[in-house]
């Protein structure tokens, strides 16, 4: 299950009360009312790397150093994407990074929904958590070659 954190605490802190999902993926732009206890019952925190500095509350460049500062707070696993630079992860078997491939950006709407899609996909098929951020990381990466939030169909 993905949440979106950046809703409105009540209907947010109420679904992770009463959680049924085996794996829930938090995503979150800041919410200035978004309690830090939230992070506790998540799974999976995934985070760009503005969003990790805002909930840090620093600006630190390093997507590792954030990864693990975020987990400090509560998550299990945190995921802090970086662009052209792919991604970094802190879970409990430590800590790595995703590259992403060199391609050329043509417009970046989608990208994250594309991540965190392809992510909660390859994690319900119970692919292991590096080899579905490496694979998140191509579809992110993929879809910014397009314009818009979708991959063309081939019409051939």
């Amino acid at each position: 299950m993905v949440v979106q954190l950046d809703l409105p605490p009540e209907p947010v802190t109420t679904l992770l009360s009463h959680r049924r999902a085996p794996i829930v993926i938090g995503n979150l732009v800041p919410h200035p009312q978004l309690d830090h206890s939230v992070l506790q019952r998540l799974d999976i925190l995934v985070v760009n790397q503005h969003e990790a500095a805002a909930i840090l509350r620093n600006t630190t460049d390093d997507p590792v150093m954030a990864a693990v500062a975020l987990r400090r707070l509560g998550p299990r696993a945190v995921i802090v994407t970086a662009g052209q630079h792919g991604a970094a992860y802190a879970h409990p078997d430590g800590v790595g990074t995703a590259p992403a491939p060199t391609v050329q950006a043509v417009d970046t709407t989608g990208a994250g929904d594309a991540f965190l899609g392809s992510l909660a996909l390859d994690l319900a098929r119970d692919i292991p958590l590096p080899d579905a951020i490496t694979t998140a990381v191509r579809t992110g990466s993929h879809t910014v070659q397009h314009i818009g939030a979708h991959t063309p169909t081939d019409t051939t």
